[in-house]
């Protein structure tokens, strides 16, 4: 399973690591997590452009970057 995150405190990758290998236990499934701070902007025009938001802390956060 594919997922990017986007956090007001950027993880280190030994973070981004951890929680993947949590979610990846509590979905049963392998987790590519992406940090959308450090993608390309290929990728992040990517994921915008064709993914789907599943949960949003901070709306402002989310469209100031989306935009």
């Amino acid at each position: 399973m594919d997922l990017a995150i986007l956090v007001l405190n950027p993880l280190d990758n030994l973070a981004r690591w951890e929680l993947a290998q949590s979610l990846a236990i509590s979905l049963n499934k392998d987790v590519d997590l992406v940090n959308l701070q450090r993608a390309s902007t290929v990728l992040r025009h990517q994921i915008v452009g064709h993914g789907q938001r599943i949960y949003c802390a901070d709306r402002f956060t989310a469209e100031e970057f989306e935009s």
